[in-house]
């Protein structure tokens, strides 16, 4: 939040540092974005056809 609000001033003052610290974040984030998705588009679907094949209510992905 920091970095994002940091960047997003009206003189914006991003560092080497900062920099830095944003590609690592993202490579953190690479791996986690990529469950995130298997997670919406594989395993919630498996879960609610298991969930409705049992007669229990399924879970809703926006």
């Amino acid at each position: 939040m920091f970095m994002m609000n940091h960047g997003e001033s009206s003189i914006p003052k991003i560092n080497e540092g900062t920099k830095a610290r944003y590609t690592e974040l993202m490579e953190q984030w690479k791996p986690l974005e990529t469950e995130g998705k298997r997670l919406i588009e594989t395993a919630v679907p498996a879960f609610n056809k298991l969930a409705s094949e049992k007669g229990i209510g399924v879970l809703f992905v926006k």
